[in-house]
């Protein structure tokens, strides 16, 4: 059984929950890329044009989250704006289509849309928010727009649950949109992520009418029970809360390297030894070989359907066992390092962030395991059972349920898996991963960044692969 990795680190700062964090060139793999020939092609700029930072006043009454958002936007694009777009996630749970399939619905009260000198106009139709400004917002300027609204939280369901008295939020304010010579909003989707992300500061007031544990992507500290407080995060691609009744839960930490991992799990039932080993084992593994967690606090949660964000990772039910399969906790805290830390359009490019989470957390089991077949079990099922799509980076909107999962988490990390062990297995893969880690760290990449990347590491044309499965730009 591998043992628990622990690699000395210099200390991160306290009381921020993201602080970029220096890594030494030296690390082995990184200096191969940094080696480059200086003729290389310049790599687009994938920058999103549109940013925003939120300063959130949240007031829990009566069942109901009273929400007042303070919205400061940046056009860092070449063009002149007459509206903003947002995706209102939270609004579109009220589709016929995907309340059938949650088993519920839920409803959004929208108050008050304005800036400073009064009232505007807004349309929302399900996710997609268009606020209409008075003035166009020009080039490098920023606009600060309010939104006032109520969330009915006894109704949710998906990324929206309510379980008993426990509360869970995740895309629960109006998430600036995708600017790309125009704005993109994608609809919402039953079985994969639309939501363009962006990273933003975040600021939240909240006042509870009950005392709860709040656990949150920012870092809360002691796990000690509130009804107000104030929390602030910086350079988050998403702001997860929840407010879990303290006679509900049983709840305990642990430091990894100098990271507080912080474990809740309904109080009712038995949490096994091995599974507290599970996470921070596969924790200080990655921390070891991709690269270091830009938090002080990471929380996990053990309960059904809770989705995880950014430093807070949703690990799955306990059995009657006490335990939680090892292989969810693996792939659940890889997610951190490819889906949080690094961004990529959903839509088109998924497989960036749930391909390499599931290669990553194979790879991790296949040394926990000793054996890569039973490691790899999971993606080998998923193309059993159903035919991937050609390209991994097939929209959405073209992919079904059963072809997503064998696409992303079945197909693609079994690509990888040959290609790696061609180049000399885990090893060389988790020095490919660190130095792609390193270079895109809290940036946009796309299939074509990644492409670009892995020619130039493994410093040969590795397109007739890559095109079997990538479908890639032709310049």
């Amino acid at each position: 059984m591998t043992m628990l990795y622990d690699n000395s680190k210099s200390k991160k700062g306290k009381g921020r929950a993201f602080l970029l964090i220096s890594t030494f060139l030296a690390l082995s793999g990184l200096a191969l890329y940094f080696g480059l020939r200086e003729d290389d092609a310049t790599e687009a700029d994938m920058t999103p044009d549109a940013l925003a930072d939120y300063d959130i006043d949240i007031k829990l009454f009566n069942g109901n989250l009273n929400v007042s958002a303070e919205i400061e936007v940046l056009n860092d694009s070449p063009d002149s704006w007459e509206e903003l777009a947002f995706n209102f996630a939270a609004n579109g749970l009220h589709d016929r289509g995907i309340a059938v399939f949650l088993g519920k619905s839920m409803e959004t009260r929208l108050t008050s849309v304005a800036d400073s000198t009064g009232d505007l106009f807004y349309q929302l139709n399900d996710n997609r928010f268009f606020v209409q400004l008075r003035e166009p917002l020009e080039p490098g300027e920023k606009k600060r727009i309010s939104v006032v609204y109520t969330l009915r939280i006894q109704d949710y369901e998906g990324n929206h649950l309510a379980l008993g008295d426990d509360l869970f939020f995740s895309e629960w304010y109006p998430k600036i949109a995708q600017y790309d010579s125009g704005w993109v909003v994608q609809n919402l989707s039953v079985y994969g992520e639309t939501v363009y992300p962006t990273y933003s500061d975040f600021s939240i007031q909240y006042e509870l009418d009950d005392p709860y544990l709040v656990v949150s992507s920012a870092v809360d500290g002691n796990s000690k029970e509130s009804s107000s407080g104030i929390l602030e995060a910086k350079q988050l691609n998403d702001f997860f809360i929840s407010f879990l009744k303290p006679d509900h839960w049983s709840t305990t930490s642990f430091e990894v390297n100098d990271t507080e991992l912080r474990l809740f799990w309904p109080a009712d039932a038995e949490m096994a030894q091995t599974t507290a080993y599970s996470a921070t084992n596969a924790f200080a593994f990655y921390e070891e070989k991709i690269g270091d967690h830009p938090s002080e606090e990471m929380d996990l949660l053990a309960a059904y359907g809770v989705d995880s964000s950014t430093n807070v990772s949703g690990i799955g039910e306990v059995d009657g066992n006490g335990e939680i399969p090892t292989d969810a906790i693996a792939y659940s805290l890889a997610y951190q390092w490819f889906g949080f830390h690094l961004l990529s359009d959903p839509y088109t490019d998924a497989w960036l962030s749930a391909s390499l989470s599931s290669y990553a957390a194979s790879a991790y089991l296949t040394e926990n395991y000793g054996d890569e077949d039973k490691a790899f079990q999971p993606a080998i099922e998923f193309v059993e059972r159903e035919t991937p799509a050609q390209y991994s980076n097939t929209p959405l909107n073209i992919l079904d349920e059963w072809s997503y999962g064998a696409t992303l988490h079945g197909k693609t990390p079994l690509l990888l898996r040959d290609f790696f062990n061609d180049k000399g297995g885990e090893e060389a893969a988790f020095r490919f991963l660190a130095a792609y880690y390193t270079k895109y760290q809290f940036q946009h990449v796309d299939s074509q960044t990644f492409a670009s990347f892995l020619d130039d590491y493994f410093e040969g044309d590795q397109s007739e692969w890559l095109e079997t499965w990538l479908e890639l730009d032709k310049k």
